[in-house]
């Protein structure tokens, strides 16, 4: 068959073509589309372009939608669950953790994996700068506490809002003023794919293990939720529930005439707004320190006094969860009153009543009723460990080489021969003698050894989520690090407090240091062996160590990612 029309035409054209011809042609094509495919593929990151200057005269300024490139710098989509610092040489993240001498991989110790769910704030500076320092401080006392609550809290503001994919839709749109606040705070949210979103006044003044706190640090979200009279200060949602509220908020934007102020207006309106977001319980454990509730409960308090007020109302919330006051952990205390005296200085300082308060006789905005401070908590130093619920407990954990350095007068770790030395531990020490100590009858039956012990030390020291907080655990390496973040407040210092301590005995004191000198540079020998023979000891001593240095590092970490963005900083970390 002959082909015709416009198809003989390019046979014909086709059969004219020499073979030569059409290679170099093809071949051409071939170039063109490589070199089109490189040129259009490379990635113009953020950072390969942060030297380049844009100059945009001031009349526009306010009026231009900058590109992404040169915005602020903005808070990214959190990553997978992984966390940098839970495996290191020192320790490694295992479910396994509680198992007695579950380490395994010779000196690194097992740690419970890292669980922090992230939780968002939104904030605009004002323009008022001495009110901007309030808020920055407030915004100090917000990371603070919630760090110290399990979670992991962010700052969030416009450059994020902005970079979310409804921006444009909601930037068009003819929305009131405090309807397009509200939905800049979710757009925020949105891009850094939901979770918990919280205003930044708000803050958890309950224990630890209440219902709300719990089922907020379980991280998981089905549908958007918000909290009975708790207007818009609190949400939790998964994404794709607040993406499905956000694309039907921004299709369907309310005329300007009908004053809708928040997106639950528009959802309350839906035939079934319970299949787009649900109602939670009223979180009576948050603290609403909203510029409404401040002027309504505290009318006699200064601005600049707030984030006081607010540290005294965690201070003194803190001491009503421990009614019999606070346990200072002291085995042997006849012999051990240098290495118990770090202890004795914090007990002192969280015991005693805040010093700062600019309304004394005030309470916490979630307490109708409250007992005012009056005098400082009490502080006990029993030898054992006690099981109860209405005490906070401050335990030191001291190296075995530490121990017998400290508990015995007849021989010296440090100066006496090396055959002297293996002949007394094998014949006249006890094994393990700080952890049955501290673990014996009534608090754990007679006749048990080392292995349980340790596992109960463990449990005390990392407690398990939705229980109570109970204690503050440290060694005689790492002592009492970061107690503000672990406690949530700034206790006092016994400066303010016009406190002088005893000081420890002069030569408990130098064998303290020498112990440690030697622990910390391994020059004696016989320190394996002490640790070989205090296996029990030895564990919780590692695990304690590893697990506040962990905890020093996640924040440090934490801490050195959010320090660009320039909010709600202390001093240590701008």
């Amino acid at each position: 068959m002959r082909p015709n029309g416009s198809l003989s035409a390019l046979v014909a054209g086709a059969q004219s073509i020499s073979t030569r011809r059409l290679i170099l042609f093809l071949g051409g094509i071939l170039v063109l589309s490589t070199t089109l495919l490189l040129f259009t593929s490379v990635n113009l990151s953020t950072e390969s372009l942060r030297t380049v200057s844009l100059e945009i005269p001031d009349s526009i300024k306010g009026k231009l939608h900058v590109p992404t490139v040169f915005k602020p710098a903005t808070h990214t989509p959190p990553p997978p669950a992984k966390n940098s610092t839970a495996s290191t040489e020192g320790w490694f993240a295992s479910w396994s953790w509680m198992n007695p001498f579950s380490s395994g991989q010779g000196d690194r110790i097992a740690l419970p994996p890292i669980e922090r769910c992230s939780i968002y704030t939104y904030y605009e500076p004002p323009e008022d700068k001495v009110q901007a320092v309030v808020e920055d401080k407030m915004l100090l006392a917000w990371r603070r506490v919630w760090w110290a609550y399990g979670f992991k809290p962010m700052i969030l503001g416009p450059a994020e809002a902005k970079t979310s994919g409804f921006y444009e839709m909601v930037n068009r749109a003819p929305y009131v003023p405090a309807m397009k606040k509200e939905l800049m705070r979710l757009l925020a949210w949105n891009y850094v794919d939901a979770g918990i979103l919280v205003n930044y006044r708000v803050l958890p003044m309950g224990p630890h293990d209440d219902d709300t706190i719990s089922s907020l640090r379980r991280c998981k979200f089905v549908y958007m939720n918000r909290y009975k009279n708790f207007d818009q200060k609190l949400y939790s949602s998964d994404k794709v529930s607040l993406n499905k509220v956000l694309m039907y908020v921004t299709e369907n934007p309310p005329a300007a005439d009908q004053n809708v102020t928040s997106v639950e207006e528009v959802i309350a309106n839906l035939p079934k707004p319970e299949e787009w977001m649900r109602e939670g319980s009223y979180p009576a454990a948050l603290a609403d320190y909203t510029p409404e509730v401040v002027a309504d409960k505290y009318k006699d308090l200064e601005p600049a006094q707030l984030p006081g007020l607010v540290n005294a109302h965690l201070h003194s919330t803190f001491l009503s969860h421990y009614p019999d006051g606070m346990l200072l952990l002291s085995p042997f205390p006849d012999k051990f009153g240098a290495l118990h005296h770090p202890a004795l200085e914090l007990a002192n300082r969280i015991a005693s009543c805040p010093v700062n308060n600019p309304l004394p006789e005030s309470c916490p905005p979630n307490l109708r009723k409250c007992t005012p401070c009056k005098k400082p908590a009490a502080i006990s130093s029993p030898d054992h460990l006690e099981e109860t619920t209405k005490s906070f407990t401050l335990g030191t954990i001291p190296h075995p080489f530490t121990t017998i350095e400290l508990a015995n007068d007849d021989v010296s770790l440090m100066n006496d021969p090396e055959k002297t030395l293996l002949r007394y531990i094998r014949r006249k020490s006890v094994r393990d003698p700080w952890i049955k100590e501290v673990t014996k009858s009534p608090y754990m039956k007679s006749g048990l050894g080392s292995p349980p012990r340790a596992s109960k030390i463990k449990e005390l020291v990392v407690p398990k989520l939705g229980s109570k907080f109970l204690s503050i655990w440290s060694t005689d390496k790492e002592g009492f690090k970061d107690t503000e973040w672990t406690l949530g407040f700034v206790p006092p210092t016994l400066k303010e407090l016009k406190l002088q301590l005893p000081g420890a005995q002069g030569n408990q004191k130098k064998k303290l240091y020498n112990a440690k000198m030697a622990n910390v540079r391994g020059k004696n020998k016989i320190i394996g062996f002490v640790e070989g023979w205090n296996t029990g000891d030895t564990e919780v001593w590692k695990f304690v160590n590893a697990w506040r240095e962990r905890r020093v590092l996640e924040r440090s970490k934490w801490t050195a990612a959010e320090k660009k963005y320039g909010q709600g900083l202390d001093k240590e970390e701008r």
